[in-house]
Protein backbone atom coordinates (compact mmCIF):
# COMPACT_ATOMS: atom_id res chain seq x y z
CA UNK A 1 0.00 0.00 0.00
CA UNK A 2 1.17 3.30 -0.62
CA UNK A 3 2.37 5.73 2.19
CA UNK A 4 0.31 8.81 2.80
CA UNK A 5 3.29 11.32 1.13
CA UNK A 6 3.60 9.10 -2.04
CA UNK A 7 -0.06 9.82 -2.34
CA UNK A 8 0.09 13.38 -1.81
CA UNK A 9 3.02 13.43 -4.27
CA UNK A 10 0.58 11.38 -7.06
CA UNK A 11 -2.19 13.54 -5.66
CA UNK A 12 0.03 17.22 -6.51
CA UNK A 13 1.18 15.99 -9.81
CA UNK A 14 -2.34 15.04 -11.05
CA UNK A 15 -4.25 18.00 -9.98
CA UNK A 16 -1.27 20.13 -11.66
CA UNK A 17 -1.18 17.91 -15.03
CA UNK A 18 2.67 17.42 -14.95
CA UNK A 19 3.46 13.70 -15.44
CA UNK A 20 5.92 11.03 -13.29
CA UNK A 21 8.57 11.79 -15.73
CA UNK A 22 7.96 15.38 -16.00
CA UNK A 23 8.99 15.55 -12.51
CA UNK A 24 11.29 12.91 -12.04
CA UNK A 25 13.12 14.63 -14.08
CA UNK A 26 13.09 18.08 -12.15
CA UNK A 27 13.18 16.10 -8.85
CA UNK A 28 16.78 14.65 -10.15
CA UNK A 29 15.15 11.44 -9.43
CA UNK A 30 15.49 8.00 -12.25
CA UNK A 31 11.79 7.93 -13.74
CA UNK A 32 11.76 3.96 -12.78
CA UNK A 33 12.65 4.50 -9.06
CA UNK A 34 9.65 6.82 -8.93
CA UNK A 35 7.88 4.74 -10.84
CA UNK A 36 8.08 1.66 -8.88
CA UNK A 37 7.52 3.54 -5.93
CA UNK A 38 4.27 4.67 -7.38
CA UNK A 39 3.35 1.09 -7.88
CA UNK A 40 4.75 0.32 -4.55
CA UNK A 41 7.43 -2.15 -5.59
CA UNK A 42 10.16 0.03 -4.11
CA UNK A 43 10.02 2.10 -0.60
CA UNK A 44 12.19 5.36 -0.64
CA UNK A 45 12.07 6.54 2.97
CA UNK A 46 10.31 8.84 4.49
CA UNK A 47 12.85 11.46 4.06
CA UNK A 48 13.25 11.25 0.71
CA UNK A 49 9.24 11.05 0.22
CA UNK A 50 8.99 14.18 2.06
CA UNK A 51 11.63 16.02 0.12
CA UNK A 52 10.21 14.93 -2.84
CA UNK A 53 6.72 16.49 -1.47
CA UNK A 54 7.87 19.68 -1.13
CA UNK A 55 9.44 19.87 -4.58
CA UNK A 56 6.31 18.28 -6.04
CA UNK A 57 4.41 21.57 -4.39
CA UNK A 58 6.47 23.94 -5.82
CA UNK A 59 6.57 22.36 -9.17
CA UNK A 60 2.93 22.42 -8.86
CA UNK A 61 2.90 26.16 -8.08
CA UNK A 62 4.96 27.06 -10.82
CA UNK A 63 3.48 24.70 -13.22
CA UNK A 64 0.05 26.66 -12.25
CA UNK A 65 1.34 30.11 -12.50
CA UNK A 66 3.01 29.28 -16.20
CA UNK A 67 -0.63 28.36 -17.52
CA UNK A 68 -1.85 28.77 -20.14
CA UNK A 69 1.95 27.80 -21.62
CA UNK A 70 2.53 24.06 -21.17
CA UNK A 71 5.86 22.49 -20.36
CA UNK A 72 7.72 20.10 -23.52
CA UNK A 73 9.47 16.71 -22.13
CA UNK A 74 12.51 18.12 -23.72
CA UNK A 75 13.07 21.71 -23.39
CA UNK A 76 10.79 22.60 -20.92
CA UNK A 77 12.00 20.46 -18.48
CA UNK A 78 15.60 22.19 -18.13
CA UNK A 79 13.51 25.46 -18.06
CA UNK A 80 10.73 24.69 -15.64
CA UNK A 81 14.65 23.17 -13.54
CA UNK A 82 16.02 26.96 -14.01
CA UNK A 83 12.71 28.25 -12.96
CA UNK A 84 12.28 26.26 -9.73
CA UNK A 85 16.06 26.58 -9.11
CA UNK A 86 15.82 30.51 -9.36
CA UNK A 87 13.98 30.78 -6.20
CA UNK A 88 11.41 32.59 -7.86
CA UNK A 89 7.88 32.70 -6.22
CA UNK A 90 4.68 31.27 -8.43
CA UNK A 91 3.23 35.02 -8.05
CA UNK A 92 5.92 36.59 -9.04
CA UNK A 93 5.96 33.80 -12.33
CA UNK A 94 2.61 34.69 -12.71
CA UNK A 95 2.74 38.62 -13.00
CA UNK A 96 5.38 37.90 -16.00
CA UNK A 97 2.81 35.79 -17.61
CA UNK A 98 0.21 38.27 -17.29
CA UNK A 99 2.21 40.68 -18.89
CA UNK A 100 2.87 39.39 -21.68
CA UNK A 101 -1.02 38.53 -21.86
CA UNK A 102 -0.78 35.23 -22.16
CA UNK A 103 -3.19 34.60 -19.71
CA UNK A 104 -6.23 35.96 -21.26
CA UNK A 105 -7.04 39.11 -19.39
Amino acid sequence: MLSTTLMRIKSTLDVAGISTTIFAQVAGVPTTTLSDAFCDRRYMGAEKEASLLSKAVRVAAIVNALKPFTIEKVTGVAALKKLIESGREPEEIQSIVSLLGANGE
